[in-house]
């Protein structure tokens, strides 16, 4: 069976839900993933407690800002104490992440924006990079090799991360494949097409 690089094929979403803003899964819909896989696969894992939001009227988009108290991964670049955390509100196409109630301590999958905030890492469309930072979760955070290495914030002096999770090994976690039938992506090829015809077109009558 052939397949198609799932990459590819949410490239290609993008510039659909770019025009549409409306979720609009693949054919099969968009891979299950574990919460492990998604907190492996995401740019960013930390944990910590979110202030009030504050919502731009004119955007849709939602800041809250955020203290970190650890960080379980992080990209080539460091992670201060006070953060912002944006999204759109309500959620554009199939996000479905959201933060808790304000003082709640979660464990949040993350990127960096181009403003220099962050907003949600979503490695599986339409399921939620936040997750409750309950000890449970936290030891299955650090039996995972790659999530193991835990820091503070960059400019924090005082260690806040857990002391009492400790299950004495790691495991290096294997991702599994992200690929999707080429069947799958072929609807998505054809609108992608028709939406840069379309866009082509305009551009010409103009």
């Amino acid at each position: 069976m052939v397949y198609q690089g799932f990459l590819a094929c949410f490239t290609l979403l993008v510039a659909v839900y770019g025009v549409t803003s409306k979720c609009v899964p693949p054919v099969g819909g968009f891979p299950n993933q574990t919460m492990e896989e998604r907190m492996v696969r995401s740019a960013i894992l930390l944990s910590g407690k979110h202030g009030e939001p504050t919502h731009d009227n004119k955007t849709g988009v939602v800041a809250h800002s955020f203290v970190v108290s650890c960080v379980f991964k992080s990209d080539d670049k460091p992670v201060k104490e006070m953060i912002y955390i944006e999204y759109a509100y309500p959620p554009m196409g199939c996000s479905v992440s959201e933060l808790p109630e304000t003082g709640s301590n979660v464990i949040v999958g993350l990127k960096r924006t181009t403003n220099g905030n962050y907003t949600f890492d979503e490695p599986s469309m339409s399921q939620t990079a936040v997750f409750d930072a309950t000890d449970d979760i936290l030891f299955i955070v650090k039996k995972i090799c790659q999530l193991s290495n835990w820091t503070t914030p960059v400019d924090e002096s005082q260690d806040m991360c857990p002391k009492n999770i400790n299950p004495g090994f790691c495991t290096n976690y294997t991702l599994p494949s992200l690929g999707l039938k080429i069947e799958s992506c072929s609807w998505v090829l054809f609108a992608s097409l028709v939406v840069i015809l379309a866009s082509m077109l305009i551009g010409q009558t103009m």
